[in-house]
């Protein structure tokens, strides 16, 4: 093949071969890539549900220590008899985790019918100035109308909490009066919805019904004829879910337990809600990204007594960063073995260039020559022959290359003007 023929060819050929080169090393990047991605998404997933699950394991722990103090209140009213203030602080006060209790009370049921009578005899405890109260719109507290029976709240500790709330008839409230019957009627304890607390703020109340002579009567007509009151632990749900969330605190996750209500009691419209929801992390991701929650989130159950709640974990970009591999290394190696490739492209091309030139000088060199000229390659075949060679001996130049070489010694006897050179044929 002529240098001028390969010329030609040339940059169709490197263009080929730069393509080829681009090609697989796109689809290795992408392959890679997606390799990598897919591993990182399932470790991810992985530890959100290892996460998932610890925190609702913690939290349901944490909700059944809720219930441990307004349980014990209930057997303590039981089995003493004419338990007064001091003494049910001095109980009580030990069993409350601040961290998880806000409050816990004792409230008795008291018919419309005895009202007077019982006011009196709390007077006569020592509380001068209790009476059965309501909560106005204000906030403030006020002397309850007649009703047909009545929960005010008798003792609560911590005493420094909510001095106002004694007297406070839980019955006046919807949502209380009906976690306080249901309670009543099943012999379970029960957990109220989300409701504005009376210190202020939003919380819950765990209602377990107590019944005299302590054990749980067989029937409701039982129950409803042997029932005392109930023994309430008022707590808040956010805290509870920021101490189970405690050890995730630097991790970018939201957390939201919705509460769907119980399965067995009358429904208000506050039963289904988000009970709370709080983001533990706002640091920005390592990419410069928000850390905005991704769509991925991860839910368990975790029932209180008869509401059915769960729990839902959304990550955001840091979480779902932490730990994985970055494909960033994939791509600067892919971006420099096409940089590698387009360099040794353009580099051969110069040479192949250069070279062209070069046995372009030398055939007019020869063709300018009055000696005739023949090439030979290491094989001793015929790789050049000039027109003063075909004028010699009357073989066109096609008809000669690869052909004469081994009639050199047969030229230089017959002395002939022959200069043989020894050359690299380029294709």
């Amino acid at each position: 093949m002529s240098g001028s023929d390969a010329g030609r060819r040339l940059p169709s050929l490197n263009a080929v071969i730069l393509l080829f080169a681009f090609s697989t090393i796109l689809i290795a990047t992408v392959s890679a890539w997606l390799v990598v991605d897919g591993t990182n998404r399932r470790a991810a997933l992985d530890r959100l549900g290892s996460d998932t699950a610890e925190t609702a394991a913690l939290y349901q722990r944490l909700t059944s220590a809720v219930t441990l103090a307004p349980t014990a209140v209930s057997g303590l009213v039981t089995t003493v008899d004419n338990l007064d203030r001091n003494r049910f602080n001095a109980f009580s006060g030990p069993l409350i985790d601040e961290q998880v209790l806000v409050s816990v009370r004792w409230v008795p049921y008291v018919p419309g019918s005895r009202r007077d009578a019982f006011e009196l005899m709390v007077r006569q405890g020592g509380q001068l100035d209790f009476s059965i109260t309501d909560r106005l719109a204000d906030g403030s507290f006020a002397t309850a109308p007649a009703r047909g029976d009545y929960y005010p709240v008798l003792f609560s500790e911590p005493v420094t909490a909510e001095d106002d709330i004694i007297g406070f008839d839980l019955g006046s409230s919807d949502v209380r009066r009906v976690a306080i019957e249901h309670a009543r009627d099943t012999g379970r304890f029960v957990v109220t919805p989300p409701i504005a607390l009376s210190a202020g703020g939003r919380g819950a109340l765990v209602v377990v019904p107590t019944y005299s002579g302590g054990a749980t009567p067989l029937t409701v007509d039982e129950r409803r004829a042997a029932f005392m009151g109930v023994a309430v632990g008022v707590f808040r749900p956010q805290e509870l879910l920021l101490r189970a969330t405690s050890r995730l605190s630097g991790e970018d996750l939201s957390f939201t337990i919705e509460d769907l209500g119980p399965a067995d009691e009358p429904r208000l419209p506050a039963d289904r809600a988000v009970v709370v929801a709080t983001r533990a992390s706002s640091i920005p991701s390592s990419s410069g990204q928000s850390t905005t929650p991704s769509t991925m989130p991860s839910t368990i159950d975790v029932p209180f007594g008869e509401r059915a709640q769960v729990l839902e974990v959304t990550p955001g970009l840091r979480y779902l960063e932490r730990g994985t591999t970055s494909p960033l290394p994939i791509v600067l190696t892919a971006f420099a073995s096409l940089a590698a490739v387009g360099l040794y492209a353009v580099q051969r091309r110069r040479f192949e260039q250069a070279l062209g030139g070069a046995a372009a000088r030398l055939r007019s060199v020869l063709s300018a020559s009055p000696d005739a000229f023949v090439g030979l390659d290491e094989h001793g075949r015929v790789v050049d022959w000039s027109e003063q060679a075909t004028r010699l001996f009357g073989m066109p130049r096609a008809q000669a290359l690869g052909r004469w070489g081994a009639h050199r010694d047969q030229f230089a006897r017959a002395g002939q003007r022959i200069k043989i050179r020894r050359a690299h044929h380029i294709s």
